[in-house]
């Protein structure tokens, strides 16, 4: 009967220390995922810019490439 005892004692405090390490894991991996959340929320943010940049890039080489036919149409109609 003792060891019954103990050995069902032994078991709740191998129980008691695994669900304490349980525990700060779980944490620990609920601090790894805010941290993840945070990058993720920092790439989304750099990717909409470098998108945003790259349109206005588009729209000035258009209106540069705009503006170059309209001086060859200006030269040629004052060449012409």
């Amino acid at each position: 009967m003792w060891k019954e005892v103990l050995d069902t004692t032994r078991t709740l405090l191998r129980l008691a220390e695994d669900l304490r390490q349980n525990r700060e894991e779980i944490r620990e991996i609920r601090r790894e995922l805010h941290d993840l959340a945070l990058a993720v929320q920092r790439v989304s943010l750099e990717v909409a810019q470098v998108r945003e940049a790259g349109e206005k890039d588009r729209e000035v080489l258009v209106l540069q490439l705009e503006n170059q036919i309209l001086r060859a149409r200006t030269l040629a109609v004052s060449a012409g």
